[in-house]
């Protein structure tokens, strides 16, 4: 989940430069990447990445989450484990949270 959570992160930080006209002010920071543990050598099966978005206008806005919710979606897709004959337990979610404050992208 850190590679993917990682993955997150660069992307989330391309919204801006390629998704948003230069003269409209955009700001996409993740402020904070989150796991069950702190431990180094442990596995995680879920992150969650925190930060803001800041916009001056709604649309610019709605452009910027629908971005954030197609990346969390591919990152999903491509960083989904392999179904297992034995277990379906192991599904990834992915998932954005339109707050106005905070945008989280949690997989479990």
């Amino acid at each position: 989940m850190r590679l993917a959570a990682s993955h997150v992160v660069v992307a989330l930080q391309s919204i801006v430069a390629r998704n948003v006209n230069p003269v409209d002010m955009a700001v996409v920071s993740v402020t904070s990447m989150l796991s069950a543990t702190d431990t180094h050598n442990v596995i995680v099966d879920e992150m969650k990445l925190r930060g803001t978005i800041r916009t001056l206008r709604a649309e610019v806005r709605e452009n910027l989450v629908t971005r954030m919710q197609n990346i969390a979606a591919s990152t999903e897709t491509r960083h989904s484990p392999a179904p297992s004959p034995v277990s379906r337990e192991n599904r990834s979610h992915c998932h954005v949270d339109r707050s106005p404050s905070t945008v989280r992208v949690a997989s479990r």
